[in-house]
């Protein structure tokens, strides 16, 4: 399957919106992603970090809600910069 280029304010605002949509990410959020261009992951990009908009929520449970979203995005997209 090709990835699909898209700008990476886009990708990025679907993972966020994916995020917010996971009880266990809805205070979490990710700042930005990064290039990548040894693919570790598959994609030409990486998320870089989170940012918390609320208080005490665990980073752990939201990496196990939305490792598979990742993954396929990671699969269907490369970012242009």
């Amino acid at each position: 399957m090709d990835r699909v280029v898209i700008v990476k304010q886009a990708l990025l605002s679907e993972v966020n919106a994916h995020m917010e949509s996971l009880p266990v990410c809805r205070n979490l959020h990710a700042s930005d992603l990064i290039h990548d261009p040894e693919r570790i992951r598959g994609g030409n990009w990486t998320m870089q970090q989170f940012r918390r908009s609320g208080h005490d929520y665990d980073e752990a449970e939201c990496h196990l809600a939305i490792d598979e979203f990742m993954a396929e995005m990671q699969e269907r997209f490369d970012i242009v910069e």
